[in-house]
């Protein structure tokens, strides 16, 4: 079923997931955090600095490596930047013990050649089957953390030479052009098949690459030569570039416009610094038309109840058993409706003295307190009874 809200209520819904604190672990790479001699390509860099002009508190932390790495789920914590306190170190504890609540990752830019679920040549695995793995990894140490897939911008080797780096107009229009076409496209995809097998994580995206591409389309950023932007065909960005990639994660990740009254520093485009509140808007009106087919906002999420009346940290718009806690959300039959919540149907056969279900979970029963019992067999051989709904 297909919900409309207005938009009123979805700012109301946006306002209420805004964050104050975000402790984040991102696993990605140069695109996230380039090594360089300022700390300004990093866009924790500059999360942190909104976060700190708007009274907010901001912990970072991540590693280096492909999707398929992540996928084998071995997080480490060796990202850091001066004066952005760690969100977590690995040498000291568990990444389960670890106090996150945000996670993000991103893919690398030159792998959009083939479909999001297709085997990526002799990879071990598509995209989409590295991202599940990773998604179901994080939420089983993590289950509380919100998750974030970063789309990045792409490689511009197919588009001009690494040496000299000096793209053309004509070049650059042709990179814009794919960077919002194709390459878009498929992060699209991959959004969607996500969201597809794993509803419940509510996983997000933040269109970091499309969303600045748009500006630098737009009057008057359209003037700022590449090498101003990027400084290799990478393209690994320079201070602006990052500066923008931060802005735009700050905010999708915290929920709200990033203060106005932060002071740019000189090392961002004069262009950039002075139309820095304009920016804002344009980031933040992007952010709040990047919907899915089915009206569902991408960056924020889908508006829900915002409320657990079972308190078992499910909320009720997805909570397959609303007023009974079930945090497994265990649903045997799969008919949408939790097995606590459930009454099994009854398919109990007799045959020649030996009682026996067939594809059922047990066999349903009242007792004399007339309440109703599910009698099985469960995983470890054991005869178990759970309380159930009576017919």
């Amino acid at each position: 079923m297909k919900f409309q809200f207005s938009f009123a209520i979805f700012l109301f819904f946006i306002n209420s997931y805004a964050q104050t604190t975000v402790e984040s672990h991102m696993l990605g790479h140069s695109l996230m955090d380039h090594s360089s001699p300022t700390q300004q390509t990093k866009i924790a860099y500059w999360i942190h600095q909104f976060a700190t002009e708007a009274g907010h508190t901001y912990e970072s932390t991540g590693q280096f490596g492909s999707i398929w790495d992540f996928a084998n789920f071995n997080p480490q914590s060796n990202w850091g930047s001066p004066g952005i306190p760690s969100s977590w170190d690995s040498s000291s504890e568990t990444f389960a013990a670890a106090n996150l609540n945000n996670f993000m990752f991103t893919v690398f830019n030159y792998v959009q050649d083939l479909p999001p679920d297709e085997v990526y040549y002799t990879l071990p695995s598509s995209v989409l089957t590295a991202s599940e793995r990773l998604i179901d990894s994080i939420h089983n140490y993590q289950p509380g953390d919100d998750i974030f897939i970063y789309e990045n911008w792409p490689d511009m080797a197919p588009f001009t030479a690494e040496t000299p780096f000096e793209p053309t107009a004509a070049e650059y229009t042709a990179y814009n052009t794919y960077l919002l076409g194709d390459f878009h496209d498929w992060w699209i995809d991959l959004h969607d098949l996500v969201i597809t097998s794993h509803p419940a994580d509510q996983v997000k995206m933040i269109p970091v690459g499309p969303v600045i591409a748009e500006l630098m389309n737009s009057a008057p950023y359209d003037t700022i030569t590449v090498n101003l932007l990027y400084e290799d065909n990478a393209p690994h960005g320079r201070e602006s570039i990052y500066f923008l990639a931060g802005l735009a994660t700050y905010m999708g990740i915290f929920g709200e416009k990033a203060p106005n009254t932060y002071t740019v520093p000189s090392s961002i485009h004069p262009l950039i610094s002075a139309n820095y509140s304009a920016i804002i808007d344009e980031f933040w009106d992007y952010f709040i038309a990047f919907n899915d087919a089915n009206g569902n906002n991408r960056v924020f999420g889908t508006p829900t109840s915002t409320s657990d009346v079972d308190n078992d940290n499910v909320d009720d718009s997805i909570d397959n058993c609303v007023n009974t806690y079930n945090p497994d959300q265990a649903d045997y039959d799969n008919d949408g409706v939790g097995d606590l919540c459930d009454t099994p149907l009854n398919k109990v056969i007799v045959d020649l003295g030996v009682l026996y279900t067939e594809d059922a979970e047990g066999i349903l029963m009242k007792g004399r307190d007339g309440n109703c019992y599910l009698l099985y067999i469960n995983e470890m051989g054991v005869l178990t009874t759970e309380a159930r709904p009576c017919p």
